[in-house]
């Protein structure tokens, strides 16, 4: 069976259809160095890409900043 051309994912359809490929990795663990464990590193790497675009996650310091509260104190506290 001839593999697909790695591509960088754009749409959900693609997310899931590379999702179902790298499943077959899990119940198949290439070895390490071969054609198969490249292929499996680099459909990890775009999956990784897709999910920190699509669902962003913002670092704690940036959620939790105490800057704001300091601000917003009277003048005379």
């Amino acid at each position: 069976m001839a593999k697909k051309m790695i591509r960088p994912i754009r749409t959900e359809i693609e997310y899931d259809e590379v999702l179902e490929q790298i499943e077959l990795y899990f119940e198949n663990e290439p070895k390490p160095g071969t054609p198969e464990a490249d292929r499996f590193d680099l459909l990890a790497l775009i999956v990784e890409d897709y999910e920190r675009k699509r669902w962003p996650i913002d670092p704690p310091w940036r959620r939790y900043s105490c800057v704001p509260c300091v601000c917003t104190l009277p003048a005379k506290w």
